[in-house]
């Protein structure tokens, strides 16, 4: 078998990524929170860490599993490091901003001597991951790469659906196995610059999970449809992160919302701020932004796909 040595590094570097992964994920739900000792515990902090658990035990066998096929030269391998490299990127990027916005959130950290440097340094930790990411996003798509893994494989036949639709679909469906969490751990949800908890914040989450599946699976299957659901749902989900950044008053909604909902978390006048709308605006429209991009460059594909489906029937 004619491996390229970079498919064979890059199939190691994940087995010994994911082996810590599955190390932290079995280690996790064992550690203690640290609060002051007049303090309680932060709420539902058992919960998340379980599900944070959960999350990198399954991200973990995912990358054995994909490390494997590799190794083998499986088709569907390139294609899961890929996934797998586009959510890196995507996760990587919001916490990296998350990282450098807690100071600003919690006031109390802003006395602390030297807390900017560590934050900034925790932040710049997740440029290796991001750096990985975008190499392996650029190298299983070079043409010699490719053709690579197609040695062995028949032709298809056929509108050939885009790699990046492939990603955009499971990237969906990845996010809609979050959704019954949002029932277990009692999520808000934030809608339009509003706070919806309870049982209306449950169906949002629901309502949202369900259009999930159903684009992602049109996606995959090249469904003319499914373009055009897909790009009304990142459209909403730009104008979602840009709300709370020109809705008048929408920090302080939230943030009485928040403290009304979860008081231990604001107790002994503890007080907190939430990150600026703004890093969020912008994280939201570029996330959102680029599978519109995608999307809407790779029309052709759905279109053929049209025609074939109206010839089969």
């Amino acid at each position: 078998m004619n491996r390229p040595a970079g498919v064979t590094v890059s199939a190691a570097f994940l087995i010994l990524v994911s082996l810590v992964t599955a190390l932290v994920g079995a280690v996790i739900p064992f550690v203690p929170p640290y609060v002051p000792p007049s303090s309680s515990p932060p709420p539902y902090y058992k919960a998340v860490m379980i599900f944070a658990a959960v999350v990198l035990i399954g991200s973990a066998l995912w990358g054995l599993v994909t490390a494997v096929g590799l190794f083998h030269m499986r088709r569907w391998a390139r294609m899961c490091i890929l996934v797998i490299g586009a959510l890196l990127v995507f996760f990587c990027c919001s916490l990296m901003a998350l990282t450098l916005s807690i100071s600003s959130t919690d006031p109390s950290l802003q006395s602390v001597e030297g807390v900017e440097i560590v934050l900034g340094i925790m932040a710049a930790i997740y440029l290796i991951p991001i750096a990985l990411s975008i190499w392996w996003l650029l190298y299983f798509n070079r043409a010699a790469v490719k053709a690579a893994f197609l040695k062995g494989y028949p032709l298809l036949e056929g509108p050939q659906r885009p790699l990046s639709v492939a990603v955009i679909a499971w990237h969906l469906l990845v996010f809609a196995l979050l959704t019954p969490m949002s029932t277990w751990f009692h999520w808000p949800a934030f809608i339009l610059g509003m706070l919806f908890a309870g049982w209306s914040a449950v169906l949002i989450f629901w309502a949202f999970g369900i259009a999930q599946i159903l684009i992602g699976v049109g996606l995959l299957r090249l469904k003319p449809w499914s373009l055009t659901a897909a790009v009304w749902f990142f459209g909403f989900w730009m104008i979602n992160s840009i709300a709370p950044a020109i809705v008048a008053g929408s920090d302080e909604k939230i943030l009485a919302q928040l403290k009304s909902m979860f008081p231990d978390a604001f107790h002994d006048g503890h007080s907190m701020a939430l990150p600026n709308p703004w890093l969020g605006a912008v994280i939201g429209v570029l996330l959102a932004g680029l599978p519109i991009w995608y999307l809407l460059t790779r029309k052709r594909a759905f279109l053929e796909a049209g025609e074939r489906y109206k010839n089969e029937a």
